[in-house]
């Protein structure tokens, strides 16, 4: 919701500013749900940083994660909300689809499973 204010107010600010304020909004909760998870937190980073695997998936994570985000904000920017609620879901559709194949999920065993009954 701020996005939207924010692109409604200053349609002239550029999205990797906004970009920048979203990681700023979401890196406190995220930093308080990983402290209370893993009292030694900075432990557990360099243990994870440590292994080049985890590095490497930490990487394209954090990557992944601002790319869509850098690409919902230029969507705001140039779409109505609706338009990009629709977009957004169609896209988490796909993501849930790719993940249950690539990972060989027993998602598709039953046809009422596909419709959520299951």
């Amino acid at each position: 919701i701020l996005q939207r204010l924010l692109l409604m107010v200053c349609p002239d600010l550029p999205v990797p500013l906004l970009n920048s304020v979203d990681a700023l909004v979401l890196l406190a909760p995220s930093f308080i749900t990983a402290r209370v998870n893993d009292s030694d937190l900075s432990q557990s980073l360099a243990t994870w940083l440590t292994s080049p695997r985890i590095a490497i998936m930490l990487l394209l994570s954090s990557v992944s994660f601002a790319g869509g985000h850098l690409v919902c904000l230029k969507l705001l920017r140039d779409a109505s909300a609706t338009s990009f609620q629709v977009v957004y879901n169609m896209a988490n559709f796909v993501l849930v689809l790719v993940s249950a194949l690539l990972f060989q999920d027993e998602l598709f065993q039953s046809p009422l499973v596909v419709i959520g009954i299951s």
